[in-house]
């Protein structure tokens, strides 16, 4: 019975190092954030694998605790596994710590749509602005315009707002729509500009 045991008991007590306790990833255009908290006090460092464990990052910790930012650029459109692994200061590694999350790209870009102008009036230098349904997953629209007195002005239209005056408007209208595709995503993802409106009322 030893015999079976024994290659494993030649081996010694394996030491692990401290698992780190959580990993958020945040989405971003062909990038990922992921925020790493560890909370033990005698890590090394941490080494990040993803791609099926054929690419790695490693992320210095020395010790400290807190959160920790890694940003992995230059990456497919995709979901992805991250792997995380403690590394402490006498070389032990600990148990993996995985986490998912999505890469956003040109892909994602491609199937957004501008929230649609419904109406405009206008009234001597005024510009009434009446707003179709916001979008799904849609934060704000962003609006260019002239004043009278030459002027570029941008709004940022926000998703809840169904109509908009604009006072001493004088020539040229366009504008974009913002989508976030996760709630903690990195950053908005843009529609092309557009001008094709409802002609002036």
């Amino acid at each position: 019975m030893n015999s079976l045991h024994q290659p494993y008991l030649d081996q010694g007590e394996i030491i692990y190092a401290a698992k780190i306790d959580s990993v958020i990833s945040r989405s971003g255009y062909k990038k990922v954030q992921l925020d790493i908290y560890s909370n033990a006090q005698n890590i090394d460092f941490l080494r990040v694998y993803y791609n099926d464990f054929l690419d790695s990052v490693d992320v210095s910790i020395e010790g400290k605790r807190g959160v920790f930012n890694l940003v992995i650029p230059n990456l497919i459109e995709k979901k992805y596994v991250f792997n995380t692994i403690s590394y402490d200061m006498y070389k032990n590694k600990s148990l993996s710590f995985e986490s998912v999350g999505t890469v956003y790209g040109d892909r994602y870009n491609s199937t957004l749509l501008n929230r649609k102008i419904t109406s405009i009036t206008r009234k001597d230098d005024s510009v009434v602005i009446n707003w179709g349904d916001p979008l799904n997953k849609m934060e704000k629209c962003e609006f260019i315009y002239q004043t009278t007195d030459g002027e570029v002005v941008v709004l940022n239209i926000l998703k809840d707002v169904d109509q908009t005056i604009i006072d001493n408007y004088g020539i040229g209208i366009k504008y974009r729509t913002a989508f976030i595709p996760e709630e903690n995503a990195l950053e908005l993802f843009y529609t092309k500009y557009t001008d094709n409106i409802p002609a002036l009322l």
